[in-house]
């Protein structure tokens, strides 16, 4: 039997995506995701070198590497994927918009409840004004290329 079991090759061959850790000359870990990894043999594993520079360049130099896979279960990959477009597909919510700008607020430093209730309150008309600028027709044809930008992506990346 080689190094790699029969259920280590299984789990490797059921995912769509691997990592590969690597260490840079100047000793600053590098990891880089790895959709073509696969098995090679019982004690081999492969992937691409499709856009890998640098985890090759650190593998020639050291060949000390860490490859990890299974972490995150196909059958949660898939509710993930669901969950996503169930999220783009769903119209604007005021309530969920008021959440996700809260935390965009405070993660640029702004703590202060009363100024982000003071800035909630200047969005509608924000959004009036930027309406009457841009107009109807081209807000329409961003929110559809955003949409099916985010569909593309999602299916790209479980595919």
């Amino acid at each position: 039997m080689g190094k790699l079991s029969d259920d280590m090759q299984r789990v490797v061959r059921e995912q769509r995506l691997g990592y590969v850790a690597t260490v840079s000359p100047d000793g600053t870990p590098n990891l880089s995701p790895k959709g073509t990894l696969t098995v090679w043999d019982d004690d081999h594993l492969v992937f691409a070198d499709i856009r890998s520079p640098a985890t090759l360049r650190n593998l020639r130099i050291n060949p000390a590497v860490e490859i990890n896979v299974g972490f995150i279960a196909r059958d949660m990959l898939e509710r993930w994927r669901d969950v996503s477009m169930e999220i783009i597909s769903a119209a604007p919510a005021w309530e969920r918009f008021g959440r996700v700008a809260s935390r965009h607020l405070a993660g640029a430093g702004l703590h202060d409840e009363a100024q982000i209730a003071r800035f909630m309150q200047e969005v509608p008309a924000l959004l009036r004004r930027t309406w009457e600028h841009v107009g109807e027709e081209r807000v329409r044809e961003y929110l559809h290329e955003s949409k099916a930008r985010a569909r593309s992506a999602i299916r790209e990346y479980l595919s």
